[in-house]
């Protein structure tokens, strides 16, 4: 890999003159990754390739990148670890691809946009109630949050899951904080709406994000109108564990963040028989959510 490195290198000196020799190279990491995955994991570790490609992703205008020069990316997620993906959510990685997405290639927004939304979901979670997402203020503060947000807005995209992509980037950065006015009905409007898509992924990631941004009151009337019954029990009838976990959480943050009205709105949608099915699951996390939700219920008149 160190060869690769070095093109890498001498790519964003001049990569007009080597930019065919960085194609080439890629190609030939990418090979390796999908043919020896540990090979990822060592340079992950104690490698320098990867640093060197966001800094290549960096220098790079954003109309200088091509797919061919990102494709790459998807094997950095299909081979990673959670805790490996938890690694690569750092400025120093993000950034230089939220720069590229101001190219205006739909494929290359696709496949950005789903790689960041991979990358940022993932939390170091210690325990504390409303954790709120690290990255937040950097990506406030340095203007990533708001070129996000510029795409999810771009009504003109064709491909809608780019705007679906942003849309839980979005929430994920405003876990446990209100989503701002200009934005907020439609982010989690949008996120709502996913229920129906045909991605998993997608529905798995948005039910999570929708239970994130529970945590904070603000963001209740929102979740709570329009399609809420229906999207509930879209949740919790789910073949997917995760997707009902999630689905579970988001009840159960709204019963213990939200107000007295906020509660019997939730309470009425909720299919309390079901929940004490699920209290008996062999599952540890729906069956301890579900015990929690069960208790919470009792003293909501």
């Amino acid at each position: 890999m160190s060869e690769i490195t070095v093109v890498l290198q001498e790519g964003r000196e001049n990569i007009i003159e080597k930019g065919g020799l960085v194609l080439a190279s890629l190609r030939v990491a990418q090979q390796l990754f999908e043919r020896f995955e540990e090979v990822i994991q060592i340079e992950l570790e104690t490698g320098q390739f990867i640093d060197e490609l966001f800094r290549f992703y960096e220098t790079i205008s954003s109309d200088q990148i091509i797919v061919e020069f990102i494709d790459i990316l998807r094997n950095l997620i299909k081979s990673t670890t959670s805790s490996q993906k938890l690694k690569l959510k750092q400025e120093k990685y993000i950034m230089p691809l939220i720069h590229l997405m101001e190219n205006k290639g739909e494929n290359i927004l696709f496949r950005i946009a789903q790689f960041l939304s991979i990358i940022i979901i993932q939390m170091n979670q210690t325990g504390i109630i409303q954790q709120e997402d690290d990255l937040q203020k950097v990506l406030e503060n340095n203007g990533g949050l708001a070129q996000i947000v510029k795409i999810f807005r771009n009504n003109n995209i064709q491909n809608r899951k780019i705007n679906k992509f942003c849309a839980l980037l979005i929430g994920q950065l405003c876990k446990a904080l209100k989503i701002p006015d200009e934005f907020r009905s439609s982010v989690i409007q949008c996120l709502k709406e996913i229920s129906d898509d045909n991605f998993q992924y997608l529905i798995e990631s948005s039910s999570l994000v929708l239970s994130r941004l529970a945590e904070c009151k603000a963001n209740h009337t929102d979740i709570t109108t329009g399609e809420f019954v229906n999207l509930i029990m879209k949740y919790l009838q789910s073949n997917n564990h995760k997707i009902i976990d999630h689905g579970l959480l988001l009840v159960l943050n709204l019963l213990n963040i939200g107000t007295e009205e906020t509660q019997q709105v939730v309470k009425e949608a909720v299919p309390l028989n079901l929940i004490r099915q699920y209290a008996q699951s062999l599952n540890e996390d729906i069956a301890s959510t579900s015990i929690l939700l069960i208790d919470q219920l009792q003293f909501i008149s």
